[in-house]
């Protein structure tokens, strides 16, 4: 049995997620927490590999050299309180949303906060690729990261396709 408790378990996936606790994370990835490493950062930020020693950048290693997963998600989630997302405030989605709906848009505060959580996701993608643990399981090992989105409110999840540069259903 190792020192840190894990003993023969040994995640499959690490889920790299919003400190926000109204996602439950085995719920909506669909695995059982065993099977799952969970990093839990304020807004789901990765911090751009540095070479810097950080928290999250000892897990993401310690959980993709170490225990080996072969899959990475970074998931988004909206509503969330803090603002994930390119709107700079709260204040700002608001009126982002109320100036659409004056001019009879009917998508709302939702469409943008959605929006701005679908870019903050996948900028988060792309700061996950820069660590060199990271690009060496996914050329070596064939390690899957993929961005995921999901709706609180609908219960609705969606997957980032590079291939379109959209969010599709899953």
């Amino acid at each position: 049995m190792s020192s840190c408790g894990i003993g023969s378990a040994r995640p499959r996936l690490l889920v790299i997620a919003c400190d926000d606790a109204q996602v439950a994370l085995s719920r909506v990835a669909e695995v059982e927490s065993p099977e799952m490493f969970e990093l839990r950062t304020v807004r789901g930020r990765v911090p751009w590999f540095t070479g810097q020693p950080t928290g999250a950048a000892a897990v993401i290693d310690y959980v993709v050299a170490e225990l080996q997963v072969s899959r990475i998600i970074v998931l988004g989630h909206v509503p969330c309180g803090h603002n994930p997302g390119g709107l700079r405030s709260v204040a700002n989605v608001k009126s982002f949303a109320g100036a659409r709906a004056r001019s009879g848009d009917t998508r709302t505060r939702g469409a943008a906060e959605s929006r701005a959580a679908q870019s903050h996701v996948v900028r988060q993608v792309c700061a996950l690729r820069g660590y060199p643990v990271v690009r060496d399981a996914i050329v070596d090992r064939g390690v899957k990261v993929d961005a995921w989105l999901h709706d609180a409110t609908s219960g609705s999840l969606q997957a980032y396709a590079p291939s379109t540069r959209t969010f599709v259903s899953l």
